[in-house]
C-alpha cells in the first residue's frame, strides 16, 4: 500500500483497496473461467452471440431477441470496428468482474467481524464459481443489478452515479432479472429511507432514476421491434413458442391439438425444429390456447414440487 502512495499519490486510501480488490477478481475470474471451463448454460446467449457478431445475417445487427436493443447497438459498434473479439462474451466477463469487486468490497468495509465477513465471501465466491461455469445473461443481469444497487447507498455522488449505470446496463441485459433483484432490494431501500429521514432524497432520487431509465429503454426497445413487421412477426410467434416448450403440460394435448396441426408437426415444435411455414403464428397461437385452456389448477399446483425439486438437483 505504501508503494502504490509513493507513486500514485492521487489516489485515496479507499480507491486503492477497490483496485486491488478488482485486481483480484480479475484473477479469480479468469482461473475459474480457464479451469471450469466457462460456457453458455443456454442456447438463447448462443443464439444472441451469433446475431450480433453477424455470423447469421454477414452483419452485425442489434435485434437480439431477449436483450435490449440498444445493448446490442452498443455491441454492433465495437463488432464493426474490432470483429476478431467476441465482444458479447467480453461484455459479460467485464460486468462480472467488476460486480463482484463493488459486492466484496462492499462486504469487507462493514464494521462485522472478520469470520461474518469471511462466512459471507466464502458464500458469494462459492455461487460465484458457479454463475461463472454456467454462463448465461440473466444471471448477468442480477449480478449487475445487485451490485449498481449497492452503490446506490453510497454517499459519494460519482458511487451513486456509477450504480445507476450499472443497473441500467442490467436492466438492458435483462429487464426481468433486473427488476427482480430491485424487488428484492426494496426492504433494504425502505429501512435505509426510513433510517435516514433526513437524507431520504440522496436514495430516493437515484432509485427513481434507475427504475425510470430502465422502463424507457425498455419502451424503446418494444417500439423498435413494433416498426418492423418480420421482427414484429417473430417476436410474439418466438413469445408464444416459448411459453408452449416451457410448458411442463406440452404433451398432454396430444389428442386436443387443432385442426391443421399433425402429431408430427407438433413433436418437431415440442423439439425446437418447428418449420414456420407450417407451424405459423396463426396455428402457433391456435396451440397456444388449447394448452392453457386444458391445464386445470390442480395440475398447475402438482408441478409446483416436481419444479423445485429440479431445481434443486440441478443445482446440486
Amino acid at each position: 500500500m505504501k508503494v502504490i502512495n509513493k507513486y500514485f499519490p492521487f489516489l485515496e486510501e479507499k480507491n486503492i483497496s477497490f483496485l486491488l480488490i478488482l485486481l483480484f477478481n480479475l484473477l479469480f475470474f479468469s482461473l475459474v473461467a480457464y479451469l471450469a471451463p466457462i460456457r453458455f448454460q443456454t442456447n438463447d446467449d448462443v443464439g444472441m452471440c451469433r446475431i450480433v457478431s453477424g455470423l447469421i445475417s454477414g452483419t452485425p445487427d442489434a435485434h437480439l431477441v431477449f436483450i435490449n436493443y440498444l445493448y446490442g447497438w452498443v455491441l454492433t459498434v465495437f463488432y464493426r470496428l474490432i470483429p476478431n473479439i467476441e465482444w458479447y462474451t467480453i461484455s459479460f466477463c467485464a460486468i462480472h468482474i467488476i460486480s463482484l469487486s463493488i459486492i466484496s468490497f462492499s462486504i469487507l468495509k462493514t464494521d462485522k467481524s472478520t469470520w461474518t465477513k469471511a462466512v459471507f465471501l466464502l458464500l458469494f465466491y462459492v455461487i460465484e464459481i458457479r454463475i461463472i461455469a454456467f454462463f448465461q445473461f440473466t444471471t448477468t443481469a442480477a449480478i449487475g443489478a445487485f451490485a449498481g444497487s449497492l452503490l446506490l447507498f453510497e454517499t459519494k455522488k460519482t458511487s451513486k452515479v456509477s450504480g445507476i449505470i450499472l443497473f441500467l446496463i442490467a436492466s438492458l441485459i435483462r429487464f426481468r432479472a433486473a427488476m427482480l433483484v430491485f424487488l428484492l432490494m426494496l426492504p433494504c431501500f425502505l429501512y435505509k429511507i426510513i433510517l435516514q429521514k433526513a437524507q431520504w432524497k440522496r436514495l430516493i432520487v437515484p432509485i427513481m432514476i434507475c427504475i425510470c431509465g430502465a422502463y424507457t429503454a425498455r419502451f424503446i426497445h418494444n417500439q423498435i421491434y413494433k416498426t418492423d413487421q418480420e421482427w414484429a412477426y417473430y417476436m410474439e410467434y418466438n413469445k408464444l413458442r416459448g411459453r408452449i416448450n416451457d410448458n411442463p403440460h406440452a404433451r398432454g394435448i396430444m389428442d386436443k391439438l387443432p385442426e391443421g396441426v399433425s402429431q408430427n408437426d407438433y413433436e418437431l415444435l415440442l423439439a425446437f425444429n418447428q418449420d414456420g411455414s407450417v407451424i405459423n403464428l396463426e396455428k402457433i397461437k391456435k396451440i397456444h390456447s388449447v394448452l392453457y385452456s386444458s391445464i386445470t389448477l390442480k395440475q398447475k399446483l402438482m408441478q409446483v414440487y416436481p419444479s423445485l425439486l429440479t431445481y434443486k438437483l440441478n443445482w446440486g
